[in-house]
């Protein structure tokens, strides 16, 4: 009897005129990007694997074409599943986005109003859409698990593309291609592959065109070289970027390339072996920001701040920056600031020898070189997993070491304890960045830093 089994389904996402309406565009801000004639280059797709042991509950994932998944979304679709399913926790359901900059707009995170400037008739495509995705995604884990699982083998290995840049200056270079192959156990012939790359799907660039960029691409000479379906799992590529970008044949050269690194492993005989049993954790990090926001005088002090910094921003005709400060006045006056930059950590262990950890957020890739390095096991580290409050940088970004031109991922330009204009912390509508290790150069990170926070979790997750 095999030991593991497994069943898949995908389906079409892309917005349209007689379906899913939303013909706003996600990432890219600071302006509305609109696709009035729903064009498309390639389909945005939400897919679904179940993989089963003989006992215990399957794992499931569901990944989407989409920039991501905001967080309400994420926890209703994972209530209705786990509910559905009876499953005994939240640990073995995974949902992850490929962060394609070429999707529709959704709700909140981040904040279509501050990012884009939607308001109005056109925020009520945006929900709309919203509300059919989460009714879609839920009908195909719910078709995904009334299939008959196929009994296989996996198998996994890493290959490798040249393929991406690090754009803030940073030295990590997490080349790596994963590659988890299901194989029929009757016949040994491909049956499902899964596949992974760090590196922001942005090849495109901002040609209003719905795209579900490179790893379309690859996922589809995968798919034609191995004879079966081909799903991608993005790794942590809040610094990285493609190493060409700006059209569609860019889009193909990086998709290709990274095509190329999945097939040379799987020619070349690098995958082995996948052993039980499987084990599923999922915690929650709960990464400490620059200012205590539960506390009344540090929000007395933001709203002044946030008034003066409006008042710079209309000086400068910096609208998009108006619009952030206004919002966050908002939030500060009625309560609804959120407190916490929750970012989930999930991890799938395979026997002794492999796991999957799924970070929540936009992580950089630090994090890919540091968690692997906290473990024994072959590690496949993916990001955009679960739900995405913002970017997560390490102290050094945090602290400007790789120099200027990581202000966007930090949070801040001028005050390291104030979201400065043109941030990602602007994007995700929050007031204040994450706190960094202090003092500046402390090493290892200290436990009040998001990043003593977040790989303290990511260690007590692997070594459970």
């Amino acid at each position: 009897m095999a030991e593991f089994s497994v069943a898949f389904t995908r389906t079409d996402i892309t917005p349209g005129p007689n379906t899913a309406r939303n013909r706003w565009m996600a990432g890219y801000g600071w302006d509305p990007r609109g696709n009035p004639n729903f064009t498309t280059a390639r389909p945005l797709r939400a897919e679904c694997v179940m993989i089963r042991q003989t006992t215990g509950d399957p794992l499931i994932a569901v990944r989407v074409d989409l920039l991501n998944l905001p967080t309400y979304m994420s926890r209703r679709i994972r209530a209705r599943v786990v509910n559905e399913l009876r499953l005994t926790g939240n640990a073995s359901f995974m949902l992850q986005s490929s962060h394609t900059h070429s999707g529709p707009a959704l709700p909140e995170e981040p904040d279509p109003y501050i990012i884009y400037g939607l308001s109005g008739a056109q925020l009520d495509e945006v929900n709309e859409y919203a509300d059919w995705l989460i009714r879609r995604i839920v009908a195909l884990v719910r078709e995904t698990v009334a299939k008959a699982p196929t009994p296989v083998t996996l198998s996994y290995g890493e290959g490798v593309a040249k393929a991406a840049v690090n754009r803030v200056g940073l030295g990590w270079s997490p080349d790596e291609v994963p590659v988890l192959l299901a194989r029929r156990e009757s016949t040994n012939a491909p049956f499902l592959a899964l596949f992974g790359y760090a590196c922001h799907p942005v090849a495109r660039g901002s040609e209003p065109v719905f795209d579900s960029d490179f790893p379309g691409v690859a996922g589809k000479l995968i798919e034609t070289q191995l004879g079966c379906p081909a799903f991608f799992f993005n790794g942590a590529a809040g610094d990285r970027n493609p190493d060409r970008m700006g059209g569609d044949a860019d889009v193909v050269n990086v998709g290709t390339r990274v095509a190329e690194g999945a097939l040379k492993v799987v020619r070349d005989g690098g995958l082995r072996p996948l052993r039980g049993p499987i084990k599923a954790i999922l915690r929650a990090a709960r990464l400490p920001l620059a200012e205590d926001l539960t506390n009344p005088d540090v929000l007395l002090r933001l709203d002044a701040a946030y008034e003066q910094e409006r008042l710079r921003a209309v000086q400068e005709g910096d609208v998009p920056g108006a619009r952030f400060c206004e919002s966050m006045r908002r939030e500060l006056a009625d309560g609804s600031t959120p407190v916490v930059y929750n970012v989930p950590v999930q991890c799938w262990k395979f026997g002794s020898d492999f796991g999957i950890l799924g970070l929540g957020g936009e992580a950089l890739s630090g994090y890919n070189v540091g968690t692997r390095a906290a473990t024994t096991r072959k590690l496949w580290v993916m990001a955009y997993a679960n739900e995405i409050p913002g970017y997560v940088p390490a102290d050094d970004v945090l602290w400007h070491w790789p120099g200027p031109a990581c202000y966007y991922e930090s949070g801040w330009d001028e005050n390291p304890k104030f979201s400065g204009r043109g941030t990602s912390m602007m994007a995700f509508g929050w007031p204040v960045p994450l706190a960094s290790s202090q003092p500046v150069g402390t090493s290892p990170a200290t436990p009040q830093s998001a990043e003593g926070v977040l790989m303290a979790t990511c260690r007590r997750v692997l070594a459970d």
